[in-house]
């Protein structure tokens, strides 16, 4: 009786931790549909520390992201308004932190391009699909590094 109970709680908290693992390394899909990854057609934006591709990815990434409303009621003259905040947050304070670890020359250029790039691609589409199991993984995680391990698991079909 003894080794029947055992077993059972063996197979019970095995299979526990093989679904806990899968949950931790689910990979997101999401499709491009057309969408112009590249966004040659935005002409003006800031500069970047890691290059004018990076530079025209946030434009488009914060255009999409970011809505600005006017108001006249109250002492500001707009209202900023961010769609899926979770994933806003997460890509500005991986950018951050890739900034950081490129102007300290903890990373090199290239691969902290390489990064965000992912990121921007992901974020970009992200917008237009349905994001609830990734944005509630972005909200528990605080590091930037296991940001990056996220976005990077996120496959983008073309």
């Amino acid at each position: 009786m003894k080794k029947v109970i055992l077993t059972g709680l063996i197979i019970l908290t095995t299979g526990l931790a093989v679904s806990l693992k899968a949950d931790e390394t689910s990979i997101h899909r999401f499709k491009a549909h057309g969408v112009d990854l590249t966004h040659n057609e935005i002409s003006d934006y800031p500069s970047h520390l890691l290059g004018d591709t990076i530079a025209r990815k946030t434009a488009a990434f914060r255009a999409l992201y970011v809505r600005r409303y006017s108001t006249s009621v109250g002492f500001s003259n707009t209202t900023v308004d961010i769609v899926k905040p979770a994933i806003y947050n997460s890509v500005s304070k991986i950018d951050s932190y890739l900034r950081k670890a490129v102007s300290r020359n903890n990373m090199c250029h290239k691969e902290a391009e390489k990064h965000l790039i992912k990121c921007l691609d992901v974020a970009y589409l992200a917008y237009y699909e349905n994001t609830t199991e990734l944005e509630a993984k972005l909200k528990k995680v605080r590091d930037a590094k296991q940001l990056i391990s996220i976005f990077d698991n996120v496959v983008i079909e073309i």
